[in-house]
């Protein structure tokens, strides 16, 4: 890049930081823009960055922290101006927990399903179910041998996509279930050990 090159793009780039600014741009937006800037050597790091445009480094690397996220899971907030810090640093650490592409194919099914609560978008990357969106319409019968139980609904084709989650919650709630009554049954044992050797001290200090 020459000089002339150089002087030009930074001209541009303080026009264009200004417009996005003045526009409320969020910060996935911001990101992409600084991001590529330091990239194609317009300004040498973060801190000259935020110097030029006379913001925080603090504030330059959250937003590029944040352009990391996909325009796909951006979309379907309905666009980067409604991704605010807080909702892009949790998605963030999400993908950070269960990989770019499982984010990437939860981004799908929110868009299968057609979800637009922010609530729901919330549960869907975090959880890959949304139960709000399950609940009304579904039910759980046991069978008569009571070693079967089948799930019943209209939207039953929405969980075939959670199957291998949906068993493990299974799995993990019995276990749960499991370990509590096995604590009440030690704490029942335990308190009636105590109750009889109570009584046992107090039936020695009376003779």
């Amino acid at each position: 890049m020459t000089d002339e090159e150089l002087v030009k793009f930074r001209e541009d780039g303080y026009k264009i930081h200004e417009f996005l600014r003045s526009e409320g741009a969020g910060p996935w937006e911001l990101g992409r823009r600084y991001g590529s800037e330091i990239r194609i050597g317009v300004w040498p790091s973060q801190r000259a960055l935020a110097t030029a445009y006379s913001v925080s480094v603090s504030h330059v690397s959250r937003c590029i922290a944040i352009a990391e996220l996909s325009g796909n899971i951006v979309n379907v907030f309905g666009g980067s101006d409604n991704l605010s810090f807080r909702i892009g640093e949790k998605l963030l650490r999400i993908q950070k927990s269960i990989g770019e592409a499982e984010m990437e194919q939860r981004a799908v099914f929110v868009k299968d399903l057609k979800l637009t609560r922010l609530a729901d978008l919330i549960e869907m990357f975090s959880t890959g179910m949304v139960m709000s969106e399950l609940n009304p319409r579904l039910s759980v019968v046991v069978e008569e041998n009571y070693k079967t139980i089948s799930i019943q609904g209209s939207d039953i084709k929405k969980l075939i996509p959670h199957i291998g989650r949906l068993e493990k919650a299974i799995v993990d709630f019995l276990v749960a279930v499991t370990e509590s009554k096995a604590c009440k049954r030690r704490a029942k044992a335990k308190s009636s050990r105590r109750a009889r050797m109570r009584n046992a001290s107090g039936a020695r200090e009376a003779s």
